[in-house]
């Protein structure tokens, strides 16, 4: 699997969507060439095929990007400058999947 090596959660966000559709009684193969990348895995359960790609949002990130807190214990606001850096997010894996 194509990943930064800092990145660790990436690696327990894909562990955590394999087990969970092995769970669910799917038939999970992994999908991603390790030179290049691509979606992380195909999935296959009766007459149902799709693709799964694992991603994470670092809190971090998300307090980088948009100004929100790091941590939720004094925060009272509105979550809403999420949507971009999640839309941003969503929107670069949606092209890693042709």
């Amino acid at each position: 699997m194509k990943r930064k090596p800092s990145q660790p959660e990436a690696a327990q966000a894909e562990v955590v969507a394999y087990w969970v559709f092995k769970k669910l009684g799917f038939e999970v193969s992994v999908n991603e060439d390790p030179s290049t990348g691509g979606v992380d895995f195909a999935i296959c359960r009766d007459s149902f095929t799709g693709l799964v790609e694992a991603t994470t949002l670092l809190s971090s990130t998300i307090a980088t990007r948009t100004g929100l807190p790091d941590g939720l214990a004094t925060f009272t606001g509105s979550f809403a400058p999420v949507n971009a850096s999640l839309f941003g997010k969503v929107s670069g894996k949606a092209k890693q999947m042709g």
